[in-house]
């Protein structure tokens, strides 16, 4: 079974960071990545109209291939040839959400592949045989006549699903919806701003707990109302302006 110990954008928004683990004899061989709203322009297609480019990136020559976990940092101002990431005014790349895809494969040292077991082939030790879909390690050399169901000269080698885990990076708006809440000075505040206050305050928490509990459909539903309500955060937002204030044009406060 894959591990996902950790997969974030990071506080600054710069880097997409993850721990994985796998079981021994396998190491990682696939990482792909999809930004969640990517959509190519333009859209290119087949013959027959249909789109062909799903969104997945490979880009699973980043992974070290060296053990049977990896720890990567990846800068999301590098991915841009896969996903244009606009960068905001700080080099930084705008909010985003991204679904990111590992896999394994299998990793004996010496091990051969022979396809399909057969009854009178013989074969030697940490031979690959593939039999009733499962794939089987030869424990033994000489081994022949033996189904694979005997352990003592079989062992299966599990067959380990792709897992798939999500991210994404809010922390731009968390932090504008911070200072206006910090700086909130209820003598001025209009009950217009105030209700747009918390709305996106309670949208921005609903999309971060229905994350933390995988609920990934709803996870986007909030995540989508959020890009809305916020663009790319930069100069206004909603009913903010880049004073980072709330409604001064409306009331007297100095």
């Amino acid at each position: 079974m894959i591990s996902i110990n950790l997969l974030r954008i990071s506080p600054d928004s710069k880097y997409l960071e993850f721990s994985i683990e796998c079981p021994i004899n396998y190491l990682f061989n696939k990482l792909y990545i999809k930004k969640y709203d990517y959509v190519p322009i333009p859209t290119p297609v087949d013959i027959n109209g249909n789109p062909t480019d799903d969104g997945w990136r490979d880009i699973s020559h980043l992974l070290q291939r060296t053990s049977t976990k990896e720890v990567m940092r990846i800068s999301t101002l590098a991915l841009n040839p896969e996903f244009p990431i606009e960068p905001d005014s700080s080099g930084n790349s705008a909010s985003t959400m991204f679904y990111v895809q590992f896999g394994v494969a299998l990793n004996i040292t010496g091990a051969n592949y022979k396809a399909q077991w057969l009854v009178g082939t013989t074969y030697a030790a940490n031979d690959i045989v593939l039999n009733a879909g499962n794939y089987y390690n030869s424990l033994v050399s000489g081994n022949v006549g033996n189904p694979t169901t005997d352990t003592a000269k079989w062992a299966i080698a599990e067959s380990i699903p792709d897992v798939m885990g999500v991210c994404s990076d809010v922390n731009k708006v968390y932090t504008l919806l911070k200072d206006h809440i910090l700086n909130l000075d209820a003598n001025c505040i209009s009950q217009e701003d105030y209700q747009t206050l918390l709305r996106n305050y309670m949208f921005l928490y609903a999309h971060t707990e229905a994350m933390r509990l995988e609920r990934f459909d709803e996870a986007e539903m909030y995540y989508d109302i959020i890009k809305k309500s916020f663009g790319s955060c930069i100069g206004h937002i909603g009913r903010y302006n880049s004073t980072r204030k709330l409604n001064i044009n409306t009331c007297n406060c100095s």
